[in-house]
Formats: structure tokens, sequence, C-alpha cells
């Protein structure tokens, strides 16, 4: 696989392992509590767990 094809997937990775944490900060700060579910929070966790592993892989 070629350099630009690696660079071109480690920043698709990226994009989500610093989107995600944002939209966490939001939920939190900005939806009321009474508003707030667990499934929200899994829900945007999942891909930012699997974007810092694949980022892990990708730096080895």
């Amino acid at each position: 696989m070629s350099d630009d094809v690696t660079a071109r997937r480690v920043i698709g990775v990226t994009l989500p392992a610093c989107e995600k944490p944002m939209q966490i900060a939001d939920e939190r700060r900005l939806r009321p509590v009474e508003w707030q579910r667990q499934p929200s929070f899994e829900r945007l966790q999942a891909p930012l767990i699997a974007a810092y592993t694949l980022l892990d892989f990708c730096s080895v």
C-alpha cells in the first residue's frame, strides 16, 4: 500500500477521534440532565474507542 493511501486512511480515522469527544462534551453540557441517556453516550463512545484503537495500531 502506498504512503499516500496509508496517510489518507489515518486521516479518515483521526476525524472521528477528534469529533466524538466534542459530541460527548456537547451532549453532557447542552442536553438537559433528564434527557441524557447512557445509550447516547455509548453510541458516541463506540466509534471513538474504535478510532483510538486503529490509531494505536497504525502507530506501531
